[in-house]
């Protein structure tokens, strides 16, 4: 497939005091291999892509740039052992909210699963999960996780499960943040179009400058009266480091929602809307900071299938940041217009 798009971006860089304006034009081709059951995922299959993004923009030229993302996905299946899996690598040029400017970034991620089904209720596993930012200014990010998981079918449509969760970031410049949380899971499908997913839980930090207790969560809940139309909600609390601040935590309060309509038989209506609050805090000795910042997003995207290979989109984005640091908070809005190709 091939996604091509022009836009207008009022702001490049996000800068709050020089504001940058520019019009980019996107070629962006990608190849995807898929083997196995890669459409109902239920039992063992693989896929595989890769996409080149080249910018280019109108103003400044200097900012052009060469994209890369390739990822891959997949499953094991072997009698009551299931085995999936996720890797991906990245190279990104862009605008990123925690570092509060654009930068490129040299990414890696890769999770792993170990899931058996002990009995016809009781299913249990372990898991393994880690990533890497490479930033070429600001400080480079790394962040390994552990699982390990109970789940237990109450009933055909909800089950409960309780897990440990150990996980150890490092910041360049930075001592290590290490969190150790007990969380309650519990998932429910009481119709064909409801269902919630929910985790909550204590997450008790080691870090530099002394220990701390979190409360974190995550919940969703996703509604789909029709085919044609589809609701979703999440909300989410957790702790992160930062590559801006180094040396100090952040915890983030989100809650994102989108929804999917599809107008006749050709044309769709994506709508999606965020708000996230972010609290820093110091992590080892010597640190200081009170930086606090309050992050609204909103897209629209309407797209037309021309036929069964030709598309055609238009696209809507705006964000605020509000933070404390005048550095930092930003508008931004992006308009514009896309023609992709599939086979």
């Amino acid at each position: 497939g091939v996604r091509s798009s022009v836009e207008y971006n009022d702001n490049v860089f996000i800068d709050a005091d020089n504001e940058e304006d520019d019009i980019v034009a996107v070629l962006a081709p990608t190849l995807s291999v898929n083997t196995g059951d890669f459409r109902k995922r239920q039992a063992a299959y693989l896929s595989a892509a890769y996409t080149a993004t080249a910018s280019t923009y109108i103003n400044d030229t200097a900012d052009e740039t060469l994209d890369h993302l390739l990822q891959a996905e997949g499953q094991l299946k072997k009698g009551k052992l299931t085995v999936p899996f996720t890797a991906q690598a990245s190279r990104e040029t862009g605008a990123f909210l925690d570092v509060g400017g654009r930068d490129t970034a040299i990414s890696y991620r890769g999770r792993i699963e170990l899931n058996y089904e002990a009995t016809s209720k009781v299913s249990l596993g372990v898991a393994a999960e880690y990533s890497a930012t490479d930033y070429s200014i600001f400080a480079d990010f790394s962040r390994a996780i552990a699982e390990a998981y109970v789940s237990y079918q109450v009933t055909a449509k909800t089950s409960l499960g309780v897990a440990y969760r150990y996980s150890d970031s490092s910041t360049d410049g930075a001592s290590s943040q290490k969190y150790q949380a007990a969380l309650l899971r519990l998932n429910s499908s009481p119709g064909t179009k409801f269902s919630t997913v929910s985790e909550v839980g204590l997450a008790f930090s080691e870090l530099g400058k002394g220990d701390r207790t979190d409360v974190i969560y995550r919940m969703g809940v996703a509604y789909q009266p029709t085919s044609k139309r589809r609701f979703a909600l999440e909300a989410v609390r957790e702790p992160n480091t930062s590559s801006f601040t180094v040396g100090s935590g952040v915890i983030r309060n989100g809650i994102q929602a989108s929804y999917d309509q599809a107008l006749g038989n050709r044309t769709r209506l994506k709508l999606t809307g965020g708000y996230q609050h972010k609290d820093y805090f110091a992590a080892d000795e010597g640190i200081a900071t009170d930086r606090q910042e309050d992050y609204l997003a909103f897209s629209a995207l309407l797209a037309y299938d021309i036929n069964a290979h030709w598309s055609a989109e238009l696209f809507y984005s705006y964000a605020n940041n509000d933070s404390n640091d005048p550095a930092l908070g930003f508008d931004n809005q992006r308009v514009g217009m896309g023609l992709n190709w599939t086979y």
